[in-house]
């Protein structure tokens, strides 16, 4: 399953519901919940175990941020390889507050 997350918040439940081999890409403001100084990190690393995580690399940049600042483990990605995300998988879950 891919799961779009937009949630700043990024509620634990969202990450309860992220199951073995699921890939999450978190997008606008939730990528400020990606810093490995942030108040998910450890939570981040223990779902990077089972799942894969993801930014995009533009929601990163407009906001000033970079991949050196994120927890390791979480790549970086386009909006090329965003759409090819779409197209792998049949089950798309997007959390919003």
């Amino acid at each position: 399953m891919l799961h779009l997350i937009f949630e700043s918040t990024l509620d634990q439940a969202i990450f309860e519901r992220v199951a073995l081999g699921d890939v999450f890409l978190l997008l606008d403001d939730a990528v400020f919940r990606t810093l490995a100084t942030g108040d998910r990190a450890v939570t981040l690393s223990e779902v990077l175990t089972r799942a894969r995580c993801l930014v995009l690399e533009d929601h990163l940049t407009i906001r000033g941020l970079n991949s050196a600042e994120l927890v390791p483990g979480i790549e970086m990605i386009g909006y090329e390889d965003f759409v090819g995300l779409t197209l792998e998988h049949a089950v798309i879950q997007s959390w919003r507050s």
